[in-house]
């Protein structure tokens, strides 16, 4: 094969990725255009505002046992790296055991490839989609994907679904309040 050919090959690769990173951005906003607002928390900690977070979904109330399609934003007010993310995702899915230890490493392991180093004002956002699975986005930028609905459910419990000392937060934010 020519070099020409391998770099017509390379760009025409590269633009199929970048077009199926905007199809998923696009994705993301074109849900969220048909959700209605369900609750907002803010998550705190001793005296440190940590992130804002909104949750959509198509029911005005959220039944976390239904497990419907949503999509949860997280706007921090803090600068994190990945890593502490990863560490305190680890921290909360401990927590909740709800999971195999086989399990969440697996997972972890596929949230250290894309998730990113966060500063103040930052947004993450998780779609959970009709099938259950977990897409991930950076300021409205597609990060990637975990296509399991066991990880959908323990990940997205660590927000929407604690009867321990957040449960509190977890109520407003799925409009169940007190």
């Amino acid at each position: 094969m020519s070099y020409l050919n391998r770099v017509f090959i390379t760009v025409g690769l590269t633009c199929l990725c970048a077009c199926a990173v905007l199809a998923q951005s696009l994705q993301l906003n074109e849900r969220l255009s048909t959700m209605n607002m369900v609750g907002s928390a803010s998550f705190r900690f001793m005296f440190w505002s940590i992130y804002d977070a909104e949750l959509y979904a198509e029911q005005p109330v959220f039944d976390f046992e239904a497990f419907p399609e949503f999509i949860l934003n997280l706007d921090y007010q803090r600068s994190f790296t990945s890593e502490q993310i990863i560490q305190e995702t680890e921290k909360q899915l401990a927590v909740l055991n709800q999971t195999s230890i086989e399990d969440m490493n697996a997972w972890l392991g596929q949230l250290d490839v894309f998730l990113v180093d966060v500063e103040k004002g930052d947004r993450i956002s998780l779609y959970v989609d009709e099938n259950r699975h977990s897409s991930f986005y950076f300021n409205g930028s597609f990060l990637g994907q975990i296509q399991d609905e066991s990880f959908s459910r323990n990940f997205s419990s660590i927000w929407l679904a604690r009867n321990d000392r957040f449960a509190e937060f977890s109520q407003e934010l799925t409009g169940q309040y007190l």
